[in-house]
């Protein structure tokens, strides 16, 4: 019998890992192993500092050579761009990180605690009996019995769907990614996001002298049916293709499609358990608070079954509700005011942005 099950390896899992491993519980983490190159999100928004340093993350963070990201430039409701300056911002910088480099630290660091890792998916049925669950791996047929589950699966929800919970999905869009190599350092190192017809544009600078670039559109637009669209897209950007071509940039990888929707559980807990990162709730990637909002909920979704109390659990669900949303309000706004392209099929499906239970 272990205290807690953690299910899923990204940061919302392994920090939730670290949390329950500090207060001296035994902990399994089961996630699929990952690929180079498999993750999304390069970024940390300000604010992040505070979570890494109270995660133990802080001295290896500052020894990997993340980049600090000072600056925000915009193109979206306009040609010309506008730029936020992050120096004056009271949380601090952001930061363009290696985001292998950085799961991986977080994975040591949990195991530093005795947390057990295991690479493999989950199978099977679960059920709760005699305040714990039950359940199995399929590699080896492996039985586990744990107190306590964090369901840190991504946004398939994998725990979470399988006790009945419906998601709220509010928008189902891609992005089509690319990691490229650059001659030489870029001298800007601000993210940049551009609005083309067909979507938009994020691009940043990340670790080891590369660029990181994605369009944000919907599945199957005319033009992004293929993965070798992306220098035929970029060429009709204006700002991006720019930064691309100053720094001399080639393809470091064939340029792949992932899930870029947003969304939410139902119920982010039940008896015996708690979802956290996507698993609980994703943003649009325009939020920038991906793995941030992953860190923040790993580390309260742990408090809560560490606090074993009704209460508790149901306090951080209501929080986690109204930063939902305060969130989708104020990407409304951002999607359906002053639209560049209004006439352009992602942009009109924006314009009536309504929400739907899967």
């Amino acid at each position: 019998m272990i205290d807690y099950l953690v299910i899923g390896g990204g940061p919302a899992g392994a920090a939730a890992a670290i949390v329950l491993a500090e207060a001296g519980a035994s902990v399994q983490l089961v996630g699929r192993a990952r690929l180079p190159g498999q993750q999304f999100g390069e970024s940390l928004s300000p604010g992040c500092a505070g979570l890494i340093h109270q995660l133990g993350l802080w001295p290896s963070f500052e020894r990997d050579g993340h980049l600090p990201c000072y600056t925000h430039r915009s193109a979206w409701n306009s040609d010309e761009l506008a730029v936020h300056d992050l120096i004056r911002d009271p949380r601090g910088h952001g930061w363009h990180i290696d985001r292998n480099l950085f799961e991986r630290r977080m994975l040591e660091r949990a195991r530093a605690l005795g947390v057990s890792v295991t690479e493999q998916r989950l199978g099977g049925a679960w059920s709760f009996h005699d305040d714990h669950w039950c359940g199995s791996l399929p590699r080896g047929g492996q039985g586990i019995r744990a107190h306590r589950i964090v369901d840190a699966s991504g946004k398939t929800a994998w725990f979470a769907r399988r006790q009945g919970v419906a998601r709220v999905v509010d928008s189902r869009q891609v992005a089509l990614i690319a990691v490229l190599a650059t001659e030489c350092e870029l001298e800007d190192t601000s993210s940049l996001v551009e609005t083309v017809p067909e979507g938009w544009w994020y691009s940043a600078p990340i670790p080891g002298q590369r660029l990181a670039v994605s369009l944000f559109t919907d599945a199957g637009v005319d033009g992004v049916r293929e993965q070798d669209a992306v220098r035929r897209l970029l060429a009709r950007s204006r700002y991006t293709r720019e930064r691309v071509r100053a720094g001399q940039a080639r393809m470091l990888e064939k340029p792949r499609f992932v899930d870029a929707g947003s969304g939410r559980l139902k119920r982010i807990a039940g008896p015996g358990w708690v979802a956290v990162g996507d698993a609980a709730m994703s943003y649009d990637p325009l939020s920038a608070h991906g793995i941030t909002l992953a860190l923040r909920s790993g580390i309260d979704g742990a408090r809560v079954l560490l606090a074993d109390s009704p209460a508790a659990c149901s306090a951080y669900e209501q929080r986690l509700f109204r930063a939902y949303d305060a969130y989708h309000r104020e990407c409304q706004r951002f999607y359906q005011e002053k639209i560049r392209y209004p006439d352009a099929p992602y942009w009109a499906r924006r314009s009536s942005w309504t929400s739907r239970t899967v």
